[in-house]
């Protein structure tokens, strides 16, 4: 990422969030930056989208706070020719995070709780590399 000017909320989550805490893998920022968290969250609960903690979401689950999914991914050291495979994926955010960071045409399947999740047809619109498989 560079410097830049910290415009979007995702851009300032990397700044203030992410890199003083540890992440520093610029691709795992990047993909931080470029994956918007609102598009996973239930729209009473976007305005929450960038703060620094985990947020409900359907089925009594939770999305993780942004920082753990950074420090997931950068600890995974995921290759841009790696195949990723995701289970209990609930939102659907690591996975779209993961997406921008593994093999192109190959992306994350992505295991979620529910079929009635909402996640799966946000996913087909906004993440459509992402192939999800339901287990009810």
């Amino acid at each position: 990422m560079g410097r830049f000017w910290v415009s979007t909320p995702a851009q300032r989550m990397v700044a203030e969030q992410l890199r003083p805490h540890g992440v520093t893998d610029e691709r795992v920022l990047e993909a931080m930056a470029s994956v918007p968290r609102e598009e996973f969250l239930a729209p009473r609960m976007r305005r929450h989208a960038y703060e620094d903690r985990a947020l409900a979401i359907e089925c009594g689950q939770t999305i993780s706070q942004p920082l753990v999914v950074a420090l997931m991914a950068q600890a995974a050291s995921p290759q841009p020719d790696d195949v990723a495979l995701e289970v209990g994926t609930g939102s659907g955010y690591a996975a779209a995070v993961l997406s921008r960071l593994c093999r192109k045409g190959s992306s994350p399947t992505a295991v979620e709780w529910s079929s009635r999740s909402r996640w799966r047809r946000r996913s087909r619109r906004t993440f459509a590399c992402i192939r999800a498989t339901a287990k009810t």
